[in-house]
This record gives C-alpha cells, sequence and structure tokens, in this order.
C-alpha cells in the first residue's frame, strides 16, 4: 500500500530520534540536535516526503 506523506514525515521523525537519542549517548546534547537536523533532512529526501523540486522552490521563495 502506498504510505502517505504523513507516514513518511513519521518516518523520518521517528529516525531522526533515534538518531539524536544514540548520538546523545557518546557526545553533548548539543552535537546530538545537530546530528537530528541532518538526520531529518536526509530521511525527509530517502522517504521522498520532499523531493527536489520542493526544495528548489522553497529556496526561490525564500531568496524574495
Amino acid at each position: 500500500f502506498p504510505v502517505t506523506i504523513p507516514g513518511q514525515v513519521f518516518v523520518s521523525a521517528v529516525v531522526m530520534g533515534l538518531g539524536v537519542w544514540y548520538v546523545n549517548q557518546y557526545t553533548n546534547f548539543m552535537f546530538a540536535i545537530l546530528a537530528g537536523a541532518i538526520i531529518y533532512l536526509i530521511m525527509i529526501f530517502v522517504t521522498k516526503a520532499m523531493k527536489k523540486q520542493d526544495l528548489l522552490t522553497l529556496l526561490e521563495m525564500i531568496k524574495k
């Protein structure tokens, strides 16, 4: 069955949370948060919750 965008975002958030928890075990909390942000961005693209064109549109909007 097809996974909807909320499902893809949920999976990305769960992976990010696990990543933050794991990294926080070995480093300080601020580094864990940074790692979580990177993991989340990667997962958003891996799960295809955001496509390259969506990112380009967002960046174009920010530039204006």
